[in-house]
């Protein structure tokens, strides 16, 4: 059991060691006067449960039960690039238009649920007055 949780704190050190403003903010790259830095958008997530049979269960069952699990998950994605000129800064997002097309299709559809369920009630209105 000590080993197990060993690795979970060994995989949480992990996870918060790379959660730092490097994995936010890419390497600068310098042409000439301009300098280009990318910035991402970065999410880390650690998970650990653990469980054991109490004393009157395990007698019950005639055995003693132990279990636990864990998991870790990141994900990062690009959200800007900044333009760096002896003049002005810049920052130029980077759009997304996969998540801008699922979200006018989810746009669409809870529309299309909403008006056929308004319509069906003002039908019903009209019936019912008749």
């Amino acid at each position: 059991m000590s080993d197990l949780i060993s690795r979970f704190f060994r995989v949480f050190e992990e996870s918060r060691a790379t959660a730092s403003v490097q994995a936010v903010f890419g390497q600068p790259e310098t042409r000439g006067e301009v300098t280009v830095i990318p910035a991402a958008s970065v999410r880390y997530g650690v998970g650990f449960g653990m469980g054991a049979n109490t004393p009157e269960v395990a007698e019950e069952a005639g055995t003693q039960g132990l279990g636990g699990g864990g998991g870790a998950a990141s994900r990062s994605r690009p959200v800007a690039v900044i333009e760096i000129t002896p003049t002005q800064v810049r920052v130029h997002p980077v759009i997304d238009y996969g998540r801008l097309v699922m979200a006018g299709i989810c746009a669409l559809v809870w529309l299309t649920f909403l008006w056929s369920g308004v319509l069906r009630k003002f039908i019903a209105s009209r019936t019912a007055a008749r």
